[in-house]
């Protein structure tokens, strides 16, 4: 009998599963998207190349939500690639068919044109410290000089960075600010700059939600202050990192 990693096993079954959030009750990409879209258009506007054209590569793209808001915005270069078949599945039933069900390595190893842009959300969290240092290797071989990564992952400083570290059994690995930068400065990456996840104010609910994390939070920053003599922290339980490519 043929041995199934249990990484595989739980990918093959990731949306029926629920570990991600089937919520096709319309096959509307706004409807089922909405719930992600004050992040995911923060993180494009902010983050993403100015050049419309540039071209982008979403790795680990899920249902391809990121693609679908960049193209609304204009971006007119954007793939994705995800080794969940569902997920791609539930992707081209969006309307969203630049997403590709493939494996990652073999992905990067097969291509020849560059990329401006490469997103890494929610997917270091997912390799081995091999495949994290496979994967970031690869990098430079696919990436312009001075390129962009995009990076979201669990925060191991966060004061809920656990709830998500172990919240999914893929996970392999939790982050800092200071190892992620390690790990980056390994592979010929820069770290330019790490980014706490504050609530995004977008509502008057979202606002309410913002002024108690700017109250709530001072007493944690207070004790690692009284600790440290260190102010300045990410206690959000993920956090968004900005690298570059350094050649």
């Amino acid at each position: 009998m043929e041995h199934l990693h249990y990484r595989d096993k739980i990918y093959d079954k990731y949306v029926s599963s629920g570990q991600a959030k089937r919520s096709l009750l319309e096959l509307n990409p706004e409807k089922n998207f909405q719930k992600h879209k004050p992040f995911v258009t923060k993180v494009i506007k902010k983050f993403f190349p100015s050049d419309r054209t540039a071209n982008i590569l979403d790795i680990a793209c899920g249902t391809g939500v990121y693609i679908h808001y960049a193209k609304k915005l204009g971006y007119s270069s954007i793939a994705g690639i995800d080794i969940s078949k569902e997920q791609v599945d539930l992707a081209h039933k969006l309307g969203i068919p630049e997403v590709q069900h493939v494996n990652l390595f073999e992905y990067l190893q097969n291509r020849t044109e560059k990329f401006d842009c490469i997103l890494l959300m929610d997917i270091l969290e997912h390799l081995t410290k091999e495949e994290l240092l496979k994967l970031l290797s690869a990098l430079s071989t696919v990436l312009q000089p001075k390129a962009r990564i995009i990076i979201h992952i669990p925060n191991a400083e966060g004061i809920f960075g656990m709830r998500v570290m172990y919240g999914d059994l893929t996970h392999e690995n939790c982050f800092t600010p200071f190892s992620i930068g390690q790990v980056l400065e390994l592979n010929g990456l820069k770290l330019v700059r790490c980014v706490e996840d504050k609530p995004i104010v977008h509502s008057p609910y979202a606002f309410v939600r913002r002024v108690l994390w700017e109250i709530l939070t001072l007493y944690p920053r207070l004790m690692l202050f009284s600790e440290t003599a260190q102010w300045k922290t990410i206690l959000s339980q993920n956090m968004t990192i900005i690298a570059e490519n350094n050649s």
